[in-house]
């Protein structure tokens, strides 16, 4: 059987479809496992019922969450799929090239409790753009859920004896224009902040090694980097975070920064406040 006739009429396809309408044909797929998080099944929450089953108790069962806002009582397990394929199609004069991208789709288990730490609601939701906690905050309204006062916390206040002040940036550049999205700060796996162009955090962490890195949605792969700190009590570290645009795709680096350097960079930058891990000061257990 000769192919070449049917390859020749995919590409055509194709090029028509990419061509015209909105530029861009998805395939659904069903999903498999996750690329990045733990995913979490269905079944995994089927034995918990709001104001019985308590947030000990999700925590036992699944861990550690990605992020979890003191703030708004709500906890967040994240994970990402790939949930369709976009063929694509670049025509020539005597030849073209064609391929097939995965389209990847982050999902978010959000878990809502209360002061008593009984869980209140829970859902997953798909999430595409902004940050995760304003994500979060428009669940908890849409069902009904979010704490009658939020007053939001901030890791970043004064340091407590014996601990270690890390100061995370993010450097704008021409090149970020074309990507809008926050990059995403994790301090040992969890989220710790969500940065726009010019923005910086102030992080409290313990004295010793954690893993601190980020990562950002971006085209047509997701970008993400991360180094070693090697914290020491009382001192300040500086970590710079640079976006790069170009070249048809976004890069990511993070690398640690003289401490000179790193203030002087952070001076005409906004701060956005850090998120504290539950049940330190500032934060609801």
């Amino acid at each position: 059987m000769n192919i070449r006739p049917h390859i020749w009429s995919l590409r055509l396809c194709l090029m028509l479809v990419l061509l015209t309408g909105n530029g861009c044909l998805l395939i659904p797929i069903k999903e498999g496992g996750a690329t990045s998080g733990r995913k979490v099944e269905a079944q995994a929450t089927g034995a918990w019922h709001a104001g019985v089953t308590e947030r000990r108790q999700v925590m036992r069962q699944l861990g550690e969450p990605y992020a979890e806002f003191g703030d708004l009582r709500v906890m967040v397990y994240e994970w990402v799929v790939v949930s369709s394929y976009m063929p694509w199609i670049l025509p020539g004069q005597y030849s073209s090239a064609f391929g097939v991208l995965d389209v990847r789709q982050e999902h978010l288990l959000l878990v809502a409790y209360d002061e008593a730490g009984k869980v209140r609601g829970f859902d997953v939701v798909h999430h595409n753009f902004g940050r995760v906690r304003e994500r979060c905050e428009s669940w908890l309204k849409s069902e009904r859920l979010a704490p009658a006062v939020i007053a939001r916390p901030d890791g970043g206040g004064a340091v407590k004896p014996g601990m270690t002040s890390l100061v995370v940036y993010r450097s704008g550049t021409w090149s970020e224009i074309i990507n809008p999205f926050p990059a995403r700060v994790l301090v040992d796996g969890k989220l710790a902040a969500e940065l726009d162009r010019d923005q910086y955090t102030r992080i409290h962490l313990p004295p010793g090694t954690h893993t601190v890195s980020c990562w950002m949605k971006a085209h047509p792969d997701d970008a993400s980097s991360a180094m070693t700190l090697r914290a020491r009590s009382g001192q300040t570290h500086y970590v710079g975070i640079h976006v790069d645009g170009g070249r048809g795709s976004t890069t990511l680096e993070i690398k640690a920064v003289a401490d000179e350097a790193g203030a002087q960079a952070i001076r005409a930058m906004s701060r956005e406040p850090s998120i504290p891990p539950v049940g330190s000061a500032g934060a609801t257990r």
